[in-house]
């Protein structure tokens, strides 16, 4: 819904059964959001060592990383945990990192069927699209927002294209922009 605190709230007491055999099969997962969590809040040190653990929980399941079957969102927890990484590494100043979490992101989106395969590319691609705008690449931000309309359209992800067209609306130094289009 939106609410880090609450997401926060609930994740909290997770924390204390990570390690039982009971709940160890989603621990990963588990750990992603908490990951996230600590990201929207700013935590990046905190959010980096909860995301290396999860894609470290990916890596321990299986070679190719592999998201619990109870995973309950349209997205794979794998690319969606390494454009985290990204994000992060990035806020960080570790551009080489942040490319090479990038590219696994990507990666292992485009490895997965229909429908997490591309709706995990969407989401790899609003996230790389934001890295770009923060880190000042327009036209690679609009590039990706490109991106992310494209696989919307194809697929019919209503969110996405609305996600990928607020990048494809950056205006353009030196350019008016069109206030009715922006509007």
């Amino acid at each position: 819904r939106g609410s880090v605190d609450a997401a926060s709230v609930v994740l909290e007491p997770l924390i204390d059964v990570l390690d039982d055999p009971a709940t160890a099969w989603f621990a990963p997962e588990i750990k992603s959001c908490m990951g996230y969590g600590a990201f929207y809040q700013g935590r990046l040190e905190e959010a980096h060592r909860w995301l290396l653990e999860a894609w470290e929980g990916y890596r321990v399941r299986s070679i190719d990383g592999a998201t619990s079957p109870f995973w309950p969102l349209p997205h794979d927890a794998v690319p969606v945990t390494a454009v985290a990484l990204a994000c992060v590494t990035a806020l960080r100043g570790c551009t080489e990192e942040s490319a090479m979490w990038e590219r696994r992101a990507i990666a292992t989106a485009e490895e997965l069927d229909f429908p997490s395969g591309p709706f995990s590319s969407a989401f790899v691609s609003v996230y790389l699209a934001w890295i770009r705008m923060i880190t000042g690449n327009p036209d690679e931000a609009r590039e990706f927002g490109r991106r992310t309309i494209e696989i919307a359209e194809r697929c019919r992800f209503d969110y996405f294209q609305l996600l990928g067209q607020q990048y494809v609306l950056m205006p353009e130094p030196d350019r008016p922009c069109d206030v009715t289009e922006l509007e």
